[in-house]
C-alpha cells in the first residue's frame, strides 16, 4: 500500500479537550486513515500556525470535536474552523469534508449548524460495534469514494507516521528547509527504532550539508555587500513516498530538490530504500534474483526498450550517449529501484541520466522476470500470485 492511498483526516479540538479527543487518533488510524493531530505531528521548531493551515488544506476530511470548552473559546481553534470553511467553499455541494462531533451536550456554533453532526458522548463508544463511531467511519467511507480513495485495512504490526521538519531563516542567514520522512510506530511489542534511525540517517546528512552550505554562502555574500532575503534564498525540499509496506518489506523513496541563488533551475535527486522487516536488512537488486542468472541482461533489455519509447525523437542521441553503452554492465545504474505488488521499478535520475531528460521510471512486471527471481527473495510471493502470471 502507498501513503497516497490513505484517506487523510485533520483533527481539530480545544486544548482543554485533549484527553477526550486523543483516543480517536489511534482508532481512526486503525480504521485505515492517515490522521493529522497537532499533539502527534507538530515537531519542535516548526511554524505551528503554518503547519496547521497546510495540514487542513491537504486533508480529505476535517473533524471538529465540540464541547462546552470549545464552542465558547476564542483563539486559534476558531481560525482552524474558518480555514476549514474556506476549503469547504471550494468543494461541490454534496461533498463531505467538515464533520462536527459533539463530545457533550454543547450548543452547535451557528457556522457549523448546516453540517450533519454526530454525537459521541462516551469515548467507550468508539470500541462498540454499531456505535456512532461506526457511523462516523461510514460517513468518511462515503465521502472518500467520491474522491476515489478508501480506508486502508492493514494487518501490519506497525503504522506509518509522517514526520516533518521545517526551518525558515530570514534574518542573518537566508534558507528554507521543508522535509517529510516516515517513521514506524509499533502496534506490538517489537521495536522499530533501528529502522526509524536508518530512515533518518541519509536525510539528516543532506539537511546538515545543505544548512552548512547555506550559512557559509550567506556569510560570504554578506561580506560582499547587501544581501536580499528573496534573491539570496537557499531552499531544500525533501518529500517521501511509500511504494509498499507490510510486515516483511518496506519500499520507499525520497525526492530531493535544492535551489540556490546561483542555480538557473532546481537540482533534483532520488534516494530509494528497500528494507526487509522486522530485522533491518537492506535489499539490493541482486538479492532479488537467482545467483548466476542473466537477470542484468534481461532487465537491461527491458529498460532500453522502455526508455526508447519514453524518450522523444530529439532526445534519442542523448539516450544513446549516456545510457545504452553502460546499462547492461554497470549494476550501480540499476541500484535505485523500488518495489510494488506488481512491478520492479527502476528509477533513472540525474546521477545516471541527463538532467535535461528528466526522471524516467521503468516498470517491469514480475511475470517478465519469472525463472530469474529467487525463491527466497522478498518478491517471490508476488510472482506466485496468479493475477500476475501471464
Amino acid at each position: 500500500m502507498t501513503t497516497n492511498d490513505y484517506v487523510s483526516i485533520f483533527i481539530s479540538y480545544a486544548s482543554e479537550d485533549s484527553e477526550k479527543v486523543h483516543p480517536f487518533y489511534p482508532m481512526l488510524t486503525k480504521a485505515g486513515a492517515k490522521v493529522w493531530m497537532d499533539k502527534e505531528n507538530l515537531l519542535p521548531g516548526q511554524d505551528w500556525e503554518f503547519a496547521i493551515r497546510k495540514a487542513i488544506r491537504d486533508s480529505d476530511f476535517f473533524l471538529i470535536f465540540l464541547t462546552n470548552n470549545s464552542v465558547n473559546k476564542r483563539g486559534f481553534l476558531q481560525k482552524e474552523i474558518k480555514v476549514a470553511l474556506d476549503v469547504w467553499d471550494e468543494k461541490l455541494p454534496d461533498d463531505i469534508f467538515l464533520i462536527p462531533i459533539r463530545l457533550d451536550d454543547c450548543v452547535m456554533p451557528d457556522s457549523l449548524v448546516k453540517f450533519q453532526r454526530i454525537d459521541i458522548f462516551n469515548n467507550q463508544e468508539i470500541n462498540q460495534e454499531n456505535s456512532n463511531f461506526t457511523k462516523l467511519i461510514e460517513g468518511i467511507v462515503f465521502g472518500a469514494e467520491k474522491l476515489g480513495k478508501k480506508l486502508i485495512q492493514s494487518n501490519n504490526d506497525y503504522q506509518l507516521l509522517t514526520k516533518r521538519i521545517q526551518e525558515i531563516s530570514r534574518t542573518k542567514y537566508f534558507y528554507e528547509i521543508e522535509v517529510t520522512y516516515p517513521q514506524l510506530e509499533s502496534l506490538k511489542q517489537y521495536s522499530y527504532d533501528d529502522v526509524n534511525n536508518f530512515l533518518c540517517e541519509d536525510i539528516n546528512d543532506v539537511i546538515l550539508d545543505f544548512r552548512t552550505y547555506a550559512i557559509e554562502e550567506s556569510g560570504s555574500r554578506r561580506k560582499l555587500g547587501d544581501i536580499n532575503s528573496n534573491i539570496d534564498l537557499h531552499e531544500l525540499w525533501i518529500n517521501h513516498e511509500i511504494h509498499w509496506s507490510d510486515n516483511s518489506l518496506l519500499s520507499l523513496e525520497y525526492s530531493i530538490f535544492t535551489l540556490t541563488p546561483t542555480m538557473a533551475h532546481p537540482n533534483w535527486g532520488t534516494i530509494t530504500y528497500n528494507l526487509k522487516l522486522p530485522d533491518l536488512e537492506v535489499v539490493r537488486i541482486q538479492d532479488l534474483f537467482r545467483q548466476k542468472s542473466n537477470y542484468l541482461d534481461v532487465i537491461s533489455e527491458l529498460c532500453i526498450k522502455e526508455l526508447r519509447e519514453q524518450t522523444g525523437e530529439h532526445d534519442k542521441d542523448a539516450l544513446t550517449d549516456f545510457v545504452l553503452p553502460d546499462l547492461g554492465s554497470v549494476i550501480e545504474i540499476l541500484s535505485d529501484y523500488y518495489l510494488t505488488e506488481k512491478y520492479l521499478v527502476i528509477v533513472f535520475h540525474s546521477r545516471v541520466w541527463p538532467h535535461a531528460l528528466g526522471r524516467k521510471d521503468v516498470q517491469i512486471p514480475y511475470s517478465k522476470l519469472a525463472g530469474l527471481i529467487s525463491e527466497t527473495s522478498v518478491i517471490s510471493r508476488f510472482l506466485h500470485n496468479q493475477e500476475y502470471i501471464r
